[in-house]
């Protein structure tokens, strides 16, 4: 295998530091690998390749099971090829098998950061600052990333911001607007609306906040 930056060997001596410390800072994708194991030969390139693709949006750990039992023990790893993505210290993810590569950068999809959610962040800040002009600003730019659809989402509320005869409603300090069904992620906070009934021109709002996957 072609030496990368990207791509590191890891025992029981450097787990700690390479994997669970390093999950704090970018996320951590673990192959568990064994020589005589021909599905892992077929899956290592695949791994290899997209780890140098991203460019260091992610570090591809390799464990040789054979040479570090105590860890695919301690892992649960009962077939090979197995795959597990660390963040912030935690396995939060995993495959077994040699997936094909699209199937993969889908998986990584689902946890690489984008400069789109970035934005998307900093357009929660600027919102809550008072700032919509902005926040739209930002969101646009952010709804350019068409493979993202929180930031097209993110981009439509903030549009929909101050239309005629609708009332500004604000949960924990994030001013939102009516709508039905639909999800906006400013920041840390997804703001849903439940529900929304119009009755002689009552409206009724139910919004449901969602904060590091607790409701409140």
């Amino acid at each position: 295998m072609t030496e990368s930056p990207h791509i590191v060997e890891v025992s029981a001596a450097n787990f700690q530091q390479v994997v669970l410390d390093g999950s704090f800072e970018r996320p951590v994708l673990v192959d568990f690998w064994a020589e005589w194991c021909g599905p892992c030969k077929m899956l290592m390139p695949v791994l290899a390749q997209l780890a140098d693709a991203y460019a260091g949006k992610f570090l591809l750990a390799k464990v040789n099971t054979e040479e570090n039992q105590d860890l695919a023990t301690q892992f649960g790893i009962r077939g090979i090829p197995a795959v597990k993505l660390f963040r912030n210290g935690q396995a939060v993810d995993e495959f077994t098998g040699a997936l094909p590569e699209n199937e993969v950068r889908a998986f990584l999809e689902r946890h690489i950061p984008r400069e789109s959610d970035s934005l998307i962040a900093r357009a929660g800040q600027l919102w809550a600052d008072g700032d919509a002009a902005g926040a739209v600003a930002l969101a646009r730019r952010a709804a350019e990333d068409s493979d993202n659809p929180r930031a097209a989402l993110a981009l439509a509320r903030l549009q929909a911001a101050r239309p005629p005869g609708y009332r500004r409603q604000h949960v924990a300090g994030i001013g939102v607007h009516t709508g039905t069904g639909h999800a906006v992620f400013l920041g840390n906070a997804a703001i849903i609306v439940i529900d929304r009934r119009v009755d002689h021109g009552l409206e009724k709002h139910l919004f449901l906040r969602l904060a590091e996957g607790k409701s409140r």
